[in-house]
């Protein structure tokens, strides 16, 4: 039988560092039943590029879940429709980049699957785990998101990430 998969939602400062790698091993040890789908690939990058350059009618996007995030619609109609689960990195302080929650939104809601939270713990000495309950109050606007992702202190979150995950206390499972 085919292992169920789960999407691995992070933000792109994260992609190609040494603390997304360490991130990747403890969901795939903490979620040892499901293959692990990672977004930073070269092909899912193109499709996010090719979906960019798409116009849709705003009639469209309006009678569906779709966005004027353009890019990230290749996620909403092309990745996740087939995925079961999902783990999603919260920035330090707890909030989730809009693109992040928006795919684990889509998780929850269109396909039924179950959520979960992946973190730096309050002391910044560790990951935790814990089931995620949707709550926009948690969700960058684009705007904020882009400039944690793109701006000045871009690299500081992944250097956050990995004091974390080398502080020894790798995974904390939290009651949400």
């Amino acid at each position: 039988m085919e292992k169920p998969e789960l999407y691995f939602g992070h933000p792109v400062n994260v992609y190609s560092t040494e603390a997304e790698q360490g991130l990747l091993e403890i969901v795939a040890r903490e979620f040892p039943n499901h293959n692990i789908l990672n977004p930073n690939q070269p092909y899912h990058q193109e499709g996010y590029k090719k979906y960019r350059e798409l116009s849709i009618p705003k009639d469209v996007l309006e009678k569906s879940n779709l966005t004027d995030k353009r890019g990230m619609n290749y996620y909403f109609l092309e990745v996740l429709p087939g995925v079961q689960d999902g783990a999603f990195l919260s920035f330090e302080d707890g909030m989730f980049g809009a693109g992040v929650y928006g795919e684990s939104e889509f998780i929850k809601e269109a396909n039924g699957g179950q959520i979960y939270e992946i973190g730096i713990d309050s002391a910044g000495t560790g990951i935790y785990l814990a089931h995620m309950k949707l709550d926009k109050s948690r969700m960058l606007s684009v705007d904020e998101t882009r400039e944690r992702v793109y701006g000045d202190k871009k690299d500081d979150f992944a250097k956050k990430l990995d004091a974390a995950l080398s502080s020894g206390i790798l995974v904390n499972w939290l009651n949400a």
